[in-house]
């Protein structure tokens, strides 16, 4: 049966990112982490069951989020992390982080499976290399793991808990570390793939259940499956070019969705993005892949 690729919602994200997929409820959480700089929501979560969807609006742009043992959920947000009560929808700051005068603000963030929350700092004008990567443990100490990045992006874990990926987008690089899943801690980054020579940029990733890491290229919208010693494996274009993050649900974990960006204005320290008056028709929908016969692991919670 060959695969497809459907539109599941057209909610035109500025800028969607960050998917959670709910395994206990069976919903699809996202972000559109700068909505709110053109009136928009926050969270989405959607019901693929029924195609019901319920927004939550925040006063600042959010780079990730994951979801709580205890309910609700933790947030990087533009100056740091917050618990945000989901039933409430009000924000509550743990810990600040340096923005660099408003220049950096946390970008993408997953939990280990230990219920550790890593997130990673982005230059807003994705220039100079100040910002950092952090990990929040279940007692809210925060850590710093790493620095000297751009623009953190795609943080994810092999099915064995030994190797860490994470990607700087704006140095075209995706990252290895080997990982202790018992203090948390990284260790020998090495060079796991490179996009110098793609059309597009790392941008969000996930691991399935054979240990091969699905990033999405914003820019080209390739959806790119990497084998554990950084092979490109295959590749799936996507309806939309400017695609953002990647994530494996459905009730046995088979399906998989696609956030993507509506937005058309970017920094000019660069020339990766295009010129663009207006979004491409159906930028900043949610996609879905059905049929490939791959599975992905549960997204683990954050353990609070």
């Amino acid at each position: 049966m060959p695969y497809t690729i459907e539109c599941v919602l057209e909610c035109a994200n500025h800028l969607g990112e960050g998917p959670v997929w709910d395994f206990e409820g069976g919903f699809l959480y996202w972000l559109d982490c700068t909505g709110r700089r053109v009136g928009k929501p926050t969270i989405w979560r959607l019901d693929p069951r029924t195609g019901n969807t319920r927004t939550w609006s925040i006063p600042f742009d959010v780079g990730a989020m994951a979801l709580c043992t205890g309910g609700g959920a933790i947030l990087a947000g533009f100056d740091g992390f917050y618990r945000f009560d989901l039933e409430d929808g009000q924000p509550e700051a743990i810990h600040r982080i340096d923005t660099h005068g408003g220049r950096v603000r946390l970008n993408d963030g997953k939990c280990d499976r230990r219920g550790r929350f890593f997130a990673g700092g982005m230059d807003d004008d994705e220039e100079l290399a100040v910002c950092s990567l952090y990990r929040l443990d279940p007692d809210l100490r925060v850590t710093e793991v790493d620095h000297g990045i751009i623009c953190s992006n795609g943080p994810c874990w092999s099915p064995d808990d030994r190797s860490f990926y994470f990607a700087d987008s704006f140095k075209e690089a995706i990252y290895h570390y080997d990982y202790d899943i018992t203090t948390g801690t990284l260790s020998n980054r090495q060079l796991f793939a490179t996009t110098r020579d793609d059309a597009g940029l790392a941008d969000g990733s996930t691991v399935d259940m054979e240990g091969f890491v699905w990033n999405a290229q914003v820019i080209s919208g390739d959806l790119i499956r990497y084998a554990p010693d950084g092979r490109v494996e295959r590749r799936i274009g996507m309806p939309v070019r400017n695609i953002t993050s990647v994530i494996f649900g459905g009730a046995s974990l088979d399906e998989i969705y696609v956030t993507s960006m509506g937005r058309v204005s970017h920094p000019k320290t660069h020339d990766h993005f295009a010129a663009e008056s207006r979004p491409q028709f159906g930028a900043g929908s949610v996609f879905r892949i059905r049929g490939l016969g791959i599975r992905g692991l549960p997204e683990p919670r954050f353990a609070w």
